[in-house]
């Protein structure tokens, strides 16, 4: 039985697609080791799902040059983490630090991570997701360019186990205020943020060179994390 495919109200890119320079490095790492590391997208895939050795699955959409992903995954070994990105010296960067620590539980998707949650992961499939500084498109006209929305938002709690965990990191308040509101709205998450019990998963996101820049510079950070309820 073929499944339907999903349609999903975002017409407009929430990225700008660029491919970013790529050393030689990161080229010969894209040519040598894409075949360990790299999952392939493509629509037709119906959400066939990566079962990727039945441990927790965490989904890291935009992981930027992979720092924080890496560090994650060298801690928590009996994990299994997929990062999605559309920049190719991003991934490439990626790949060598894999290489380098020698690290095994991290797979790769170089596409739209809507095309990857739509068409490769299966409902009730995530222990969470991890959204670290996702672009905040701060111009008023761009807003409608923002990742999280509720299309967004009721198609993530689709993926993500109950209980599970969508934790999302941003430097602008706006955003983070927006994000509250339409994850709030939803009904399908419960804001645990202030809650005790998951400070240890707060504190146990690595900072990243680009937050690290903006702290010297003054910038504050807001942490937002959100646990799934019952989908329906």
């Amino acid at each position: 039985m073929t499944q339907a495919r999903l349609t999903l109200p975002y017409p407009i890119r929430s990225y700008g697609r660029r491919q970013g320079r790529i050393t030689p490095g990161q080229r010969g790492a894209l040519d040598r080791l894409w075949g360990k590391f790299g999952l392939e997208c493509f629509e037709g895939s119906n959400g066939s799902g990566i079962g990727l050795d039945g441990k927790p699955l965490i989904l890291e959409i935009g992981f930027g040059n992979g720092e924080s992903l890496v560090e994650l995954a060298s801690k928590h070994s009996d994990y299994q983490y997929v990062g999605v990105d559309v920049y190719v010296s991003g991934v490439g960067h990626l790949l060598l630090m894999l290489e380098r620590r020698g690290i095994q539980n991290v797979k790769i998707f170089l596409d739209d991570a809507l095309n990857v949650l739509e068409h490769r992961i299966g409902d009730n499939t995530l222990t969470g997701i991890n959204l670290f500084f996702p672009d905040p498109w701060p111009k008023n006209k761009h807003h409608k360019r923002r990742l999280v929305t509720s299309g967004f938002t009721e198609l993530i709690a689709k993926k993500i186990k109950k209980n599970g965990l969508f934790h999302v990191t941003t430097d602008w308040q706006h955003y983070a205020d927006q994000i509250d509101s339409v994850i709030s709205k939803s009904g399908h998450f419960t804001n645990v943020s202030k809650e005790s019990k998951y400070k240890h998963i707060l504190r146990d996101r690595p900072q990243t060179k680009f937050e690290r820049r903006g702290r010297q510079l003054g910038h504050n950070v807001w942490n937002l994390l959100f646990e799934v309820k019952d989908f329906s």
